[in-house]
């Protein structure tokens, strides 16, 4: 499921399968990667760098399928924890981030009452 903002979305993909997304509009990547700075903050105040890694990747895996939307906000900001990691590439071919915009729709001109050239 995409979740698509005014101004799109962020497609999080691993092992070639969307697993989550996260809209565009109200929040830009600047204020979900803050987010995500906040989160592992904390996270590395707990746990030894290694156990962050290890408890990122397992929930990941464990999450990976879920079609609950909760899950969605955990896969999505445990993506970018890895992307911020290293852990991830963030281009890769088999998991990563896609940045996609919202189409603008084409606005044509109301027609008018003159008759055009063409005629």
């Amino acid at each position: 499921m995409i979740i698509q903002g005014k101004k799109g979305s962020l497609v999080f993909y691993f092992n070639n399968k969307i697993v989550g997304s996260l809209p565009l509009g109200k929040r830009s990547l600047q204020d979900y990667e803050k987010q995500r700075d906040k989160l592992l903050r904390e996270a590395l105040e707990a746990e030894k760098f290694k156990e962050v890694k290890r408890i990122m990747w397992r929930g990941l895996h464990k999450f990976e399928g879920s079609p609950f939307k909760c899950d969605n906000q955990f896969l999505c900001m445990t993506m970018l924890c890895l992307i911020k990691l290293r852990q991830i590439d963030p281009d890769g071919l088999q998991e990563g981030l896609l940045q996609a915009p919202r189409r603008q729709s084409l606005r044509l001109p109301a027609p008018s009452d003159k008759k055009s050239a063409f005629q």
